[in-house]
């Protein structure tokens, strides 16, 4: 299955089995048997599918091979022998260059190998039912350690027999005493020793041979000597209760090799309907997965009596279909390659034509490229060719593009001037990467050669001759560093670890960020947390995701709990700013009361109201503030013109203003208007920014945009600091020109 390269490794080409790097590296997928892996270099993106198709062939006539290899060994072979065979199948695999389920081919091996290793001592075997058959060997291995048992038990006797001066056991029998006399175990001992070998049949795993081992015991029970005693019968029924529990374990083996073979049954109709899936979506090209899947519906076993045949035939006749589609199939690809192949020569043909025109006569330079990349993606459109003619038409191809590029280099100032740029890229990214083997952070220096290596894939061209040498030259460097740090892989982890904990402590500090009281100066605290984040160098791999999630989503909840806590506030300065609002209004209103000196108490208390008000909106402090003085001065106002000439306002918030100030108060007083009306802009304007801040996420893209808001930010701050200051100055020359007036 052919799947496009993905951005995380920029391939040219992919598939289950391969793939061909940026750099044109056709390499077989890592695997149990070998990793890393190059077939072929100079692969391109026009030619991969088809090399890739090449080598998965070079794989099914490797799969035919071994096949015929292993059925010319015989039967019975030894363990090492066994050995010797896995070990030159290996070899062979490991050198050929092929494209295909390398472990699935192997595992093939083994199992043939290992059947042919035990085939004389399953014919040596009998059976009368499955399981009997696929435990043969097992059968025989454990009837083997049954007689060496019972050897061993008849060894002990002989020795434990009694010599010739010993005296006799008492006994009642005769029959002991003859036992003893002619050198033979009593019959209680005769009894008890099978009786214990009985019981030692329990520790062999095979029932099939303990069932035997049983057989043979019962028979030297039946023709035992007479033993008529109480102890006989006890034996007895030991001896019985074994062939009980025999009995038990066999029936509990037959129920769990039963549900085997259902289960091995159902596997294979499964192999069955992915054949018959294939053949439906009319998958032709799909030969290395028919053949996967002919491997492990031959190889599962065991199996029942009923249902495996039918299985068998129905898989043949979906490959038999299979195949004939198959030939079909390859009939109308090469058909096509060959058309395609009349297409591509035809276009190259164009390709070389245009091609010969440009020399130094040539002006437009850019029209004739234009033309030139038309019919290179008429080239590319077109498909695979026959696979004997595919090298050299694409080396025809290489050498025509080359051809238009030198000229081009040579005759073209400006594409000159661009390729000198491209070579400076180059050369930069190599001194980086010469650079890296004396850094002080292996960790960094190990990502920082990824990067280089992504930075370069995206350059522009250069003319080959330099391309090579530039590439040698990065290859060179990057391979020196590659040494330094298998060399330091210890050192590295360290530092990954050491980098790992300080991003754990900075994820903590966010957390308290979060659960403070207060977002006063949170927001700056935050942009610091996350500079220190970004400096901190790489951590382990298998944390380095896991860790930016949970950092992330801690800095998202930051943003948004300050969000929520800001929005609450600015509720709560709505309602301050209402409620001023309703004192302003009061306080005009009693300017008109009749009884003004009565009006006064009031306003007094209105006025100590509202300095216990909280804050209300930035964009609005100067300006209730200016409606509160002039609503406190149009009521003092009236208390004077009404005789009340003693009374003078009160608390903090406003009066009435000096009856002097002439014209410089008024050109004052004018100026302190537009500046706070200008600093109360600025502040807006910041808690806008701010506030817009917290709205993109500071990933590549985002953290630009953040940049440029903190940098307008930055700027609103510097003149706001400015306006303040002159504000500062013109309060404190009205202030002095109303002293200079009551003197």
């Amino acid at each position: 299955m052919q799947t496009e390269a993905s951005s995380s490794n920029d391939n040219l080409f992919e598939n289950d089995f391969c793939h061909v790097t940026a750099e044109g590296a056709l390499v077989q997928n890592d695997n149990p048997l070998f990793s890393g892996k190059t077939l072929e270099e100079d692969v391109n993106a026009e030619n991969a599918e088809e090399k890739a198709a090449h080598y998965s062939a070079a794989f099914s006539k490797l799969e035919v091979e071994l096949k015929e290899k292993l059925s010319n060994i015989q039967a019975g072979i030894s363990a090492k022998e066994l050995d010797n065979f896995k070990k030159s199948f290996l070899d062979e695999l490991k050198e050929v260059k092929a494209v295909g389920d390398f472990p699935a081919l192997m595992s093939h091996i083994e199992q043939d190998l290992s059947a042919k290793a035990v085939a004389i001592k399953n014919e040596a075997t009998s059976a009368d039912s499955p399981e009997d058959a696929d435990l043969a060997e097992d059968s025989a291995q454990a009837a083997e350690d049954v007689a060496k048992k019972e050897a061993k038990a008849e060894e002990e006797a002989e020795a434990n027999k009694p010599g010739e001066d010993a005296e006799p056991a008492a006994s009642d029998e005769t029959t002991s005493e003859e036992a003893e006399e002619a050198g033979e175990p009593t019959p209680e001992e005769y009894y008890k020793q099978l009786t214990k070998k009985a019981q030692d049949l329990s520790e062999i795993k095979n029932t099939k041979a303990a069932s035997d081992a049983y057989e043979s015991l019962k028979a030297k029970w039946t023709s035992g000597p007479e033993f008529d005693h109480i102890d006989y019968y006890k034996l007895k029924d030991k001896f019985e209760a074994v062939e009980k529990d025999l009995e038990t374990r066999r029936l509990e083996y037959q129920k769990q090799q039963e549900e085997k073979r259902k289960k091995n049954l159902a596997f294979r109709d499964e192999l069955i309907e992915r054949v018959q899936k294939l053949i439906d979506e009319e998958k032709w090209s799909a030969q290395s997965e028919i053949s996967s899947v002919t491997r492990k519906f031959e190889s599962v076993k065991p199996l029942p009596k009923e249902g495996t045949a039918e299985q068998e035939a129905r898989l043949k006749s979906l490959l038999e279909v299979f195949e004939q589609n198959r030939v079909e199939y390859l009939v109308d690809v090469r058909q096509k390659e060959e058309d395609n192949l009349t297409g591509k020569l035809i276009t190259i043909e164009k390709i070389e034509s245009l091609i010969s025109t440009a020399d130094e006569k040539t002006q437009d330079w850019k029209s004739l490229d234009d033309e030139l990349e038309k019919l290179f993606k008429d080239w590319k459109k077109i498909g695979r060719v026959p696979k004997e003619k595919e090298d050299d038409l694409w080396k025809r191809f290489h050498a025509a593009r080359e051809q238009f590029f030198e000229a081009r280099v040579d005759n073209d100032p400006e594409f000159k001037k661009e390729m000198d740029k491209n070579i400076e890229k180059r050369l930069r990214l190599i001194t980086r990467a010469e650079e890296l083997k004396g850094t002080d952070s292996l960790a960094t220096a190990a990502r920082d050669i990824n990067n280089l290596h992504n930075e370069w894939k995206k350059l522009g061209p250069v003319p080959q001759s330099q391309n090579d040498e530039l590439w040698a030259r990065f290859k060179k460097a990057s391979d020196e560093f590659n040494s330094v740090r298998d060399e330091n892989t210890d050192k590295i982890k360290e530092e990954e670890a050491a980098n790992l904990a300080e991003k754990e402590r900075l994820i903590a500090e966010v957390q308290k960020l979060i659960d403070q009281e207060g977002w006063k100066g949170s927001t700056k605290k935050m942009e610091k947390v996350f500079e220190e984040w970004k400096a901190v160098g790489p951590v382990p791999r298998r944390k380095s995701n896991s860790s930016w999630k949970k950092f992330r989503k801690l800095m998202d909840n930051f943003y948004k709990e300050r969000r929520s806590y800001f929005k609450q506030v600015r509720s709560e300065q709505q309602d301050n700013l209402k409620a001023k609002r309703d004192i302003v209004d009061k306080i005009t209103e009693l300017a008109k009361a009749e009884n003004i000196e009565e009006a006064l108490t009031e306003v007094k208390a209105l006025q100590e109201q509202y300095k216990e008000i909280g804050f209300v909106p930035i964009k609005h402090k100067d300006k209730i503030w200016d409606k509160y003085r002039e609503a406190c001065d149009l009521f003092f106002g009236e208390l004077r013109e009404r005789g009340d000439k003693s009374s003078q306002p009160s608390g903090g918030g406003g009066g009435g203003r000096s009856s002097g100030g002439g014209s410089q108060e008024k050109q004052l007083s004018g100026e302190l208007f537009k500046l706070r009306k200008e600093a109360e802009q600025l502040r807006n304007d910041i808690a806008k920014y701010a506030d817009t801040k917290t709205y993109f996420k500071p990933n590549k893209k985002g953290q630009k945009l953040i940049d440029e808001i903190q940098g307008n930010i930055d700027k609103a701050e510097t003149k706001l600091e400015d306006k303040e200051k002159r504000i500062a100055e013109v309060l404190q020359q009205i202030e002095e020109v109303k002293n200079a007036d009551q003197d």
